[in-house]
């Protein structure tokens, strides 16, 4: 038995690193496309992970072009107007937080920005630049990551995940077992944000339904047995 937010057990890392190849023959046939995903130049990919913040992708795909053509780099950033820089991100929202976070950035080093404590960052966009500029070895858990775990191995869970250290094994055990960081890494996230959705989750179409206990497929086929 766990003890209340115990360390993950060796079985459920098992597990956990078990998921991964099925995510990633989900992701290839249907992962989304997103431009950034290609990239691997920390200006791009870390000023797209800024304005992915609580915004959606769909979004930020359609407003990224204009956006990085009026700011093709760090210097154009520290070199601009604060105000006219928040009225270009006045469409996605939070523009004064963003145009901050970006500026701030924008004046401090390549090594530093990369920190999960350089401004605006925290721990999923410090590892996204990690993950998608480098290929390192880290999971990347949003809500989205958190959701699909927290459906696949029963609780209890602390509120705030960053600090759950089995929740946090669990995620890298994913990525450990992948051949590609990257799209392993991507696969949740595409699966919390279109099938394993917190309303009316589409377990039919899910990878993971039958190892999953919080499965509608799963509970039919249990009380059918």
């Amino acid at each position: 038995m766990h003890g209340r937010f115990s360390p993950a057990h060796q079985e459920e890392l098992a597990l956990s690193r078990a998921l991964a190849p099925r995510l990633e023959r989900w992701f290839s046939v249907a992962g989304r496309d997103f431009p950034w995903r290609e990239w691997r130049d920390e200006y791009r990919v870390l000023v797209t992970e800024v304005l992915l913040q609580r915004t959606r992708a769909g979004v930020v795909a359609t407003f990224l072009t204009r956006f990085l053509g009026r700011y093709p780099s760090w210097e154009s950033i520290e070199t601009s107007d604060r105000s006219e820089l928040e009225a270009v991100l006045e469409p996605l929202g939070l523009q004064r937080r963003r145009a901050s976070n970006l500026a701030s950035l924008a004046s401090i080093s390549p090594t530093d920005r990369r920190s999960d404590r350089a401004p605006g960052i925290g721990q999923y966009i410090g590892r996204a630049v990690r993950v998608n500029i480098d290929g390192v070895r880290e999971a990347m858990v949003d809500s989205n990551f958190v959701r699909v775990l927290r459906r696949v191995f029963p609780g209890p869970w602390k509120a705030d995940y960053r600090y759950d250290t089995r929740l946090q094994e669990l995620a890298q055990a994913v990525i450990d077992g992948a051949k590609d960081p990257r799209a392993a890494n991507w696969a949740v996230l595409d699966l919390g944000a279109f099938v394993c959705t917190p309303r009316r989750p589409r377990c039919r179409e899910c990878p993971l339904a039958d190892l999953c206990p919080s499965s509608s497929t799963t509970q039919l086929a249990g009380g059918l047995a």
